[in-house]
């Protein structure tokens, strides 16, 4: 491929991709010594904003891209990957895309025509709303979470809804009057079927596999909902991108996983914060439309925040056993090292064996109060009484353990 394909390639693409992630990226190219090289900012629309370095090379008629992760969301799981694609007869680059972690699927953009001394003075307003993109988003603090606040939730999207069909409506006319509105192809929607395509889609799934998803919000009524219930996600623009193949420029997710952490963890990382897969999420084109949803929601959920949630925190565990389980586990053992009669073998044997079956209860006992007193609870209604009392029971729970930490170091130091 000869310098004027080259030439064609530079500049800045759009696009979406599918597969195992799904979500929209704007690539950056430019062509130096042969080589293409850029930034992509990729949305994945369940996990964030990431930003990949991109190298790549023109083989004839295909594009090999090479990526390496530069910025992305704390906690999210990345890893270098590849873009291989081509350039179809309309001017489109297609193709598939893989990481080392295993995730895979395709990509299709448009290259974002900006005419020559026109880079510096062009405003935002005059290109495509892919373009101009503001994101906010966060993870849902602890709450219990009842019907009320679902149907709160519900209303406030449908709100959010009839706005962002009326911005787009708006973004169609102001692109017809355009002087470049010949090359952009009329869309022949009103607002009833523009803000059909907003609809809140509800998704409910089960702990056992049940899942109901639809439009309607009567699915929210607590008998149709699955039992028990695993989570509740709310989302705009699901329903946009099935019915027109294509990312709407506004869209919100809103998820709630009510399901608890397992007593029996082990091998999950002292330092990090319970998981839980809740999260508020919102996208799009309009800074003033992504900063509303994204305040409605938190001060909705706010109306059901508990306050467990220093038990979820990063480093609960790790301080609780400074203060507790590692004094306790060294008193327990040093008693039991000297009930050992025999060998100074035998004696670290016991020693040893008595500190890591102490620690393992204390990571047992604190699992269990994490338990009993989720993330995310959902309830029938706001602060139900049985809360209340697995809030007295895990009370229970860390007090005895304390108590006994405290009863033993107390033996150790005054014995003798």
């Amino acid at each position: 491929m000869g310098a004027l394909k080259m030439n064609f390639l530079s500049g800045t693409w759009v696009g979406t991709i599918s597969g195992t992630n799904v979500g929209s990226f704007i690539l950056n190219l430019e062509e130096r010594d042969g080589q293409l090289s850029g930034l992509v900012h990729l949305t994945d629309f369940n996990n964030g904003l990431f930003i990949y370095d991109c190298v790549g090379q023109v083989y004839e008629n295909q594009l090999d891209f090479e990526v390496k992760p530069r910025g992305f969301p704390e906690l999210a799981r990345v890893s270098p990957g590849k873009m291989t694609g081509t350039i179809q007869p309309d001017g489109s680059m297609t193709g598939s895309w893989s990481t080392e972690q295993g995730t895979a699927g395709t990509f299709l953009a448009f290259k974002q025509e900006i005419p020559a001394g026109q880079i510096v003075s062009a405003k935002i307003s005059d290109a495509p709303a892919m373009v101009a993109f503001f994101e906010k988003q966060t993870h849902v603090q602890s709450c219990v979470v009842d019907i009320d606040i679902l149907r709160r939730i519900h209303r406030e999207l449908s709100s959010g809804s009839d706005e962002a069909a009326r911005l787009e409506l708006a973004q169609q006319a102001q692109l017809s009057t355009a002087p470049s509105a010949a090359k952009v192809p009329s869309q022949g929607l009103d607002y009833p079927n523009i803000r059909a395509l907003y609809s809140v889609t509800i998704v409910a799934k089960g702990l056992y596999g049940e899942q109901i998803m639809s439009i309607d919000p009567a699915i929210l009524d607590e008998g149709r909902l699955p039992k028990p219930l695993a989570s509740v996600e709310f989302n705009i623009g699901n329903f946009y991108s099935w019915k027109r193949n294509m990312v709407a420029p506004n869209r919100a997710t809103v998820r709630l996983d009510f399901t608890k952490p397992p007593i029996f963890d082990f091998p999950n990382p002292s330092i990090l914060q319970t998981q839980n897969d809740s999260i508020i999420q919102v996208a799009g084109n309009d800074s003033i439309w992504v900063s509303g949803i994204y305040d409605k929601m938190k001060a909705t959920l706010r109306h059901g925040r508990v306050k467990s949630s220093w038990l979820h925190s990063r480093y609960t565990y790790d301080i609780l056993l400074i203060i507790i389980g590692l004094p306790a586990a060294l008193a327990a053992a040093s008693l039991i090292g000297e009930l050992i009669n025999g060998i100074v073998l035998k004696k670290l044997a016991g020693f040893i064996f008595t500190f890591l079956f102490s620690l393992s209860v204390f990571r047992i006992a604190f699992n269990t109060v994490r338990w009993l007193l989720p993330v995310i609870e959902f309830s029938g209604l706001p602060q139900p009484l049985h809360r209340q009392l697995r809030l007295g029971l895990s009370t229970i729970v860390l007090g005895v353990i304390s108590s006994l930490g405290a009863a033993l170091i107390w033996m150790v130091m005054t014995k003798g």
